[in-house]
């Protein structure tokens, strides 16, 4: 047997990600962005008789996103060396 995978819908990956030889894809944690929605296909093919395939999709949507800090009161402060600095800090996903 073969197996070809292939990204059908969503953002671009690399397609080092597509190139394995089983039924199963590896990709690996990062590469999909959160949000998002991704289709891979997958075909396959009976090496002995190339007439007997097979395909089928899948479609994934990735729910987790990466955490950001948001520092209130703004994008930077100047503060000197001898000041104790206290963040208020509260966390928000894409």
């Amino acid at each position: 047997m073969s197996f070809t995978w292939k990204q059908v819908d969503g953002p671009t990956i690399p397609v080092r990600y597509l190139s394995g030889t089983s039924s199963q894809l590896f990709i690996p944690a990062g590469i999909l962005l959160g949000g998002k929605g991704y289709v891979f296909a997958l075909e396959v093919v009976n090496k002995k008789d190339p007439s007997q395939y097979v395909g089928g999709s899948v479609q994934v949507t990735i729910k987790n996103a990466p955490l950001l800090a948001n520092i209130v009161g703004g994008s930077s402060m100047e503060v000197s060396s001898n000041s104790k600095v206290i963040h208020d800090l509260f966390l928000d996903h894409l």
